[in-house]
């Protein structure tokens, strides 16, 4: 191969290797700019489809023909002599191997990244399949009954429907709606099956108010309360660590601040007449 065709070689293969760099660094930059400080949210022109891509396409051509323009004045300064030509030879055939090695590099780090968002978008999507999934299975509060005093024990009936078996975690809490002082409050597990299903959950009223007079009256009586106190339940599924897999990023972090879009939530008047007592006079002598 003559000196003039090797260094040809050279700058037409790091012409490929420059151009596509440098067409896609100025696609990315345009990509940037336009998206901060042109356009922002309120959407491209339609120009801008086929102006961005042609104009990295333009910056790549530039590059390649300033590389095979670069080799062939360096071929033409090359000495004449026959040693000064090996040794242009020899630098020339070490620029095109690293040119090919670069050229390699590249195709090989694209593949690779292609793959790999290829499978994320694969993974995000199974993910998001599944999660959705467990969302519509899941039990979720169809209503809230009150099945009435009896002597001291109140009893609610939460009653849920869902087709997916497994546990789950029920909690309760009863407030004074006046100024929301939370009188009583629980949490268990229960195990559920599909279809519809009633968990009863029992209620002291003489717990409730006794802890009537500590909060709301601050240890005082004599008054007669006859308000309604609200119950409120919440049902949340026991995930296993297969479901913990399918949990998007979004829906870990409002777990996290108690927020999920899992739980169901709803709430039921307990029906509350009664008197609470004067406290009794401490006579000191």
């Amino acid at each position: 191969m003559s000196v003039r065709a090797l260094y040809l070689a050279v700058g037409a293969a790091w012409g490929i290797v420059l151009g596509g760099l440098v067409g896609l660094a100025i696609f990315v930059f345009a990509l940037g700019v336009g998206g901060r400080y042109v356009f922002g949210n309120g959407g491209w022109p339609e120009f801008t489809d086929w102006a961005l891509p042609a104009f990295a396409v333009f910056i790549g051509i530039l590059t390649f023909a300033l590389c095979v323009a670069a080799g062939r004045y360096v071929a033409g300064r090359a000495g004449s002599s026959t040693a000064a030509q090996h040794r242009t030879r020899r630098i020339g055939f070490g620029m095109l191997g690293l040119a090919a090695a670069a050229l390699v590099g590249i195709a090989v780090m694209s593949v690779i990244g292609v793959e790999q968002k290829v499978a994320d978008e694969d993974r995000r999507e199974a993910q998001a399949v599944a999660f959705a999934s467990l969302s519509a299975a899941r039990h979720t509060i169809d209503r809230i009954d009150f099945f009435g005093w009896n002597a001291d024990t109140g009893s609610i009936g939460i009653v849920m429907r869902g087709n997916r078996a497994g546990d789950y975690h029920i909690s309760w809490q009863v407030t004074e709606p006046t100024d929301g002082q939370r009188l009583a409050e629980g949490r268990e597990m229960v195990s559920l099956g599909p279809g519809r299903r009633t968990v009863v959950i029992p209620v002291a009223r003489d717990g409730l108010i006794e802890a009537y007079r500590e909060k709301v009256l601050k240890g005082a009586g004599g008054v007669v309360v006859d308000q309604p106190f609200l119950l409120t339940a919440t049902v949340e599924p026991a995930l296993s660590p297969k479901e913990n897999a399918v949990l998007p990023p979004r829906e870990i972090q409002n777990m996290a601040m108690g927020r999920s879009s899992l739980r169901s939530n709803a709430g039921v008047d307990l029906p509350m007449t009664f008197q609470v007592p004067a406290a009794p006079t401490v006579q000191t002598d």
